[in-house]
């Protein structure tokens, strides 16, 4: 059996894991033997077979853990041993004995995919390992309770991870752990994830990355109800820390291996892999940036601490330090209080300081005041790990002066162990053109008490980005509905409140009137079906809006004749009244007047079997005064042209027409057509 366990190593196998939870989806590669934790397994891409082909052929296989401190072991009695990497790493050697396995430990306790995505390159890429498992978003939740970031700001980072992994290492297998707290369980239990986990998983179905939901496994074992004395039972406890609410005891860690080893199982020993070594694929990016940039680590040693002084500095001291070992040994120790200051010169766009503080006390450094370039000193807050000292700097070479402050607790000592340093320029972006948004489109979404947005895409032909903005102005005013307690009908009133549309604010208790009238106007013949067009009133003579009635026809309402239809009432009314209507014969229209001598020639344009006749009136006034007005009926639709004769020389006539039919003993008529007039010779 050949077995390394290596602090640091040239020749890694960086297997990601990235802890979190969900629900299985197999892939179609292999068939899998085990299926106990099918559930919280997700199956993906090219799953473990670049591993499978390197131990097929007996190579040697490095496997990276890269992540916190559930992924270092904190919790198991033996962090090598016991914590899931120590048995799965076990697991390797024990099933495949003619590899060697290098297990490498690159786990930092605290730090989450910030941290993971600036140290990548030191701590990783350089070793160019062959697995790579990934555990940083519990610390991203952390991460998240300080600084309150966007849970897009999680994705960026892990993509950033995820995306120069794959880049730098296109044979290299990726494996996504998700774990959990105590605070996740009932999420879990359901099948959900944290939002900064969520953020991790979407990232590793883009990049068909495999992940593995050991913290949903977890959460189901100290269901229901997740008591201390569950909780207990698979979580650390000592007099110490009691019931830690994140860090797994020798029993908790075995869980979480033995989800993993099902996943290892089925991929490595009961798998239909040729053992072809493949390149991963690389998407296009989810995010606009990631945080990378040719980002390269600067040691403390005794030389550049000796520069410091010369520039400037004072107050470290140079010294050996075992913390932090995958920075190196070496470490510049602060002895000065908030009186030390270092300065380092750099060429990038960015710098960040690696850093610990050896517990005197109780705190960590609050902040750090930094001067660039020998300028204005200001206030960098040492929130999240690593602190940016300075970001967005012309490309060249800057002088950064540093000085911790420690305003809660002067016992500390702060440890330097070294500097990142970030080329900008080189970051990584989704779009090769600056975006430009002209021609914004409201998302309808305001309210009465805040205003909405607008959102735009980019005017670049092809490109898919969008920008939403603030829709300033577009607050609403309140519209202000009935909604109904008690509705009205057409013999009582009703009770309601005026309820905002909106905003769905009160402003007051209100009655709805009855119904007190209902009446359908007659309908004109145009050869189809019709339904009345219906005018209701309540009691208070106000129209009543056809929103809250329905009006359904009876009978065949195509030819001229009587009919009758239903109107039904909704909404803040209730009932229904049955109402008749004509379907009148149609108009016809004067088409022209021709002037004669006492007379007037009228030709109609129009002629309709639905009509029987029709009359005309005309009159030397255009009120149609009945002194003055004479008429003159034609029986026969057919006949479309008439005379009228003994009219008055010089005189102007106004002429219209209607027509009519008679059904059942009843005459119908139309309405009377537009007035045409003409002055008689």
């Amino acid at each position: 059996m050949k077995i390394k366990i290596l602090k640091s190593v040239s020749f890694l196998l960086v297997f990601v894991m990235v802890l979190t939870a969900g629900v299985c989806s197999f892939g179609t590669v292999y068939a899998a033997k085990k299926t106990t934790y099918n559930q919280y397994i997700k199956y993906r891409g090219q799953n473990l077979q670049n591993t499978f082909a390197k131990l097929k052929s007996g190579k040697e296989l490095t496997v990276a853990y890269y992540g916190g401190s559930v992924t270092a072991g904190t919790g198991a009695s033996k962090a090598d041993e016991t914590s899931w990497r120590g048995l799965i790493g076990q697991w390797l050697v024990d099933n495949f004995p003619e590899n060697t396995i290098n297990n490498v430990n690159l786990a930092i306790g605290g730090t989450g995919s910030k941290y993971g995505a600036y140290r990548l390159n030191h701590n990783v890429i350089s070793l160019k390992p062959d697995l790579i498992f990934v555990e940083l978003a519990i610390n991203d939740y952390y991460d998240w309770q300080v600084e309150k970031a966007d849970v897009s700001e999680y994705s960026t980072r892990f993509e950033t991870v995820i995306r120069n992994i794959r880049t730098a290492l296109p044979e290299c297998d990726i494996v996504t752990v998700l774990t959990t707290e105590r605070n996740h369980v009932r999420d879990n239990q359901v099948g959900e994830l944290h939002s900064q986990a969520q953020a991790h998983e979407d990232i590793c179905v883009a990049y068909n990355v495999p992940s593995i939901h050991v913290g949903r496994a977890i959460s189901d074992k100290v269901a229901p109800g997740c008591s201390d004395e569950k909780w207990g039972e698979y979580f650390y406890n000592s007099s110490a820390v009691l019931l830690d609410i994140v860090h797994p005891n020798d029993k908790g860690y075995k869980v979480y291996y033995d989800v993993i080893e099902e996943y290892f199982h089925n991929c490595l020993k009961e798998t239909a892999y040729d053992g072809t070594v493949k390149n991963h694929t690389v998407p296009r990016m989810v995010n606009d940036f990631l945080i990378d940039g040719d980002i390269q680590y600067i040691d403390v040693d005794g030389k550049l601490l000796a520069k410091s002084e010369e520039l400037g500095g004072s107050g470290f001291v140079f010294e050996t330090s075992n913390n932090m070992k995958l920075f190196g040994t070496d470490a510049a120790k602060q002895i000065d209080g908030n009186s030390s200051s270092f300065v380092l010169e750099f060429t990038g766009t960015e710098i960040a300081i690696v850093d610990y503080t050896k517990y005197g006390g109780t705190k960590t450094v609050d902040s750090y005041m930094v001067s660039i370039d020998g300028g204005k000193k200001k206030v960098v807050g040492n929130i999240i790990d690593p602190t940016v000292l300075a970001t967005d700097l012309p490309y060249g070479k800057h002088t950064v002066e540093l000085m911790p402050v420690f305003k809660r607790d002067m016992s500390e000592v702060l440890y330097i162990k070294g500097f990142l340093v970030r080329d900008q320029r080189k970051q990584s972006a989704k779009y090769d053109h600056e975006h430009k948004f002209l021609v914004y489109k409201s998302d309808n979404n305001a309210t009465c008490k805040k205003n909405g947005t607008k959102t735009a895409r980019c005017y670049k032909a092809g490109c898919d980005k969008i920008l939403t903005v603030t829709d300033y102005g577009s607050k609403r005013t309140h519209k202000f509905v009935t909604v109904a307690n008690k509705k009205a009908t057409l013999s009582k009133n009703g009770k309601g409140e005026l309820i905002c549309d909106y905003c769905g604010d009160f402003k007051d208790i209100v009655t709805i009137y009855k119904i007190k009238s209902v009446k359908a106007s007659n309908c004109e013949y145009n050869g189809k079906a019709q339904t009345p067009t219906v005018t209701v009133k309540d009691s208070k003579g106000k129209k009543i809006s056809s929103k809250y009635y329905t009006v359904k026809g009876y009978g065949s309402r195509k030819n001229v004749g009587r009919y009758k239809a239903k109107v039904t009432f909704k909404g803040i009314y209730k009932g229904s009244k049955t109402v008749y209507f004509n379907v009148t014969p149609p108009k016809y229209t004067v088409k022209k007047l021709t002037a004669g001598k006492k007379s007037l020639k009228v030709t109609l344009a129009k002629k309709s079997k639905q009509v029987k006749g029709y009359e005309v009136e005309y009159s030397t006034s255009k009120k149609f005064t009945k002194s003055t007005t004479k008429k003159k009926t034609v029986k026969s639709y057919k006949k479309i042209n008439l005379t009228l004769k003994g009219l008055k020389s010089k005189k102007t006539y106004y002429v219209r027409v209607r027509t009519y039919k008679t059904v059942k003993g009843k005459k119908y008529y139309s309405n009377w057509s537009k007035v045409a007039k003409k002055k008689v010779k």
